[in-house]
């Protein structure tokens, strides 16, 4: 591909002389996985449903607090759903909504591109 391909699905570029511009949908999207541990524990729950004690075994640089604060965070968005199990004894699973699918591919696509990054960089 050359300066001026690209395997995105952005349109052609604008010509200079018009302003850039950002949707708000974009600044949306972009401010949600901005959120510290939100793109991983989306990445996570987008391969399976999972008890706050796994994602704290997949994240141990994350603390518990904050592991909570996020799971709650997202159930209030809608992305991840609470699932309590009455027991005994009570279990209560997490995993991705229908809505937070729709960020599965694109969590994927970086983590691919994280692994070009790490093959291209030499400093890592």
């Amino acid at each position: 591909m050359g300066p001026q391909e690209s395997s995105t699905d952005f349109p052609d570029p604008i010509p200079a002389s018009h302003p850039l511009h950002l949707p708000v949908a974009a600044s949306v999207a972009f401010e949600l996985l901005a959120r510290r541990w939100v793109p991983q524990l989306l990445f996570l729950l987008c391969q399976r449903q999972a008890r706050f004690s796994e994602l704290a075994q997949a994240l141990p640089d994350m603390s518990r607090r904050v592991l909570m604060e996020r799971l709650r965070q997202l159930d209030t968005d809608g992305l991840v759903h609470r699932l309590v199990d009455p027991g005994p004894p009570t279990r209560i699973t997490y995993q991705i909504t229908e809505l937070g699918l729709g960020l599965c591919g694109t969590l994927q696509h970086a983590s691919a591109w994280g692994q070009l990054y790490l093959d291209a960089s030499p400093s890592r």
